[in-house]
């Protein structure tokens, strides 16, 4: 999506300054490839000890892993890939 790709500059062009320097903890919902959360975790929340990155389709989620294996995120690290399916609660990260 090309939002993935503006809000990724937008992070990079912040350097992992300001506020989003100090977050902890980050989900994003509909990840899709994952390029958002790959780049705050790799670039822009230094602080970063947890990222859930969130998308319901099953091969997206391979695609989600594979992609944070690629980037040094692997699963059991900091990253992990969550099925939400948005017309069920019990499925949203705690």
């Amino acid at each position: 999506w090309g939002s993935a790709v503006v809000l990724s500059r937008w992070l990079l062009d912040r350097g992992g300054q300001g506020p989003l320097a100090a977050a902890r903890r980050a989900v994003e919902l509909g990840s899709g490839c994952g390029l958002s959360g790959i780049t705050a975790a790799r670039y822009a929340c230094p602080a970063l000890t947890r990222l859930v990155l969130t998308d319901y389709n099953a091969t997206t989620l391979g695609n989600l892993a594979h992609n944070l294996a690629a980037n040094g995120l692997s699963e059991g690290g900091v990253a992990s890939v969550a099925a939400v399916d948005w017309d069920d609660e019990a499925s949203y990260p705690a």
